[in-house]
């Protein structure tokens, strides 16, 4: 594992772990978590739909973090944003191969490779 990975995965903790102590002050900073104050468990408005968006907002909270983490992490090895000219590079690899094998020869190579250098 590299030190890339290692940043990325701790500044992912950390992120996180900011963001699970920031949802806990602003409930608390809302007078109603834990059964006190005016939100009680099973008070009004619960059953109309507090408990389904509840874990659906959750789920569409860590799906945002993984997939930052994802795109974060894609960015950093270098698999986003390379270099525009490296399919040429393919295509002059796989034509070394072919002249290899002998599947073309001396002259038909160099008008390709020239065709590619243009």
């Amino acid at each position: 594992m590299g030190y890339r990975t290692i940043g990325i995965s701790i500044f992912a903790f950390v992120v996180m772990t900011l963001g699970a102590v920031g949802t806990g002050f602003a409930d608390m900073a809302s007078g109603g978590y834990g059964g006190y104050g005016p939100h009680r468990m099973m008070g009004p408005g619960m059953m109309g739909g507090g408990w389904f968006m509840g874990p659906v907002m959750m789920i569409l909270f860590f799906a945002l973090l993984v997939g930052a983490a994802y795109v974060i992490t894609k960015i950093v090895r270098g698999d986003i944003g390379g270099k525009p000219d490296q399919g040429g590079d393919d295509a002059l690899r796989i034509l070394r191969e072919r002249l290899a094998k002998g599947e073309i020869d001396a002259d038909e190579y160099a008008v390709r490779k020239k065709a590619l250098e243009d």
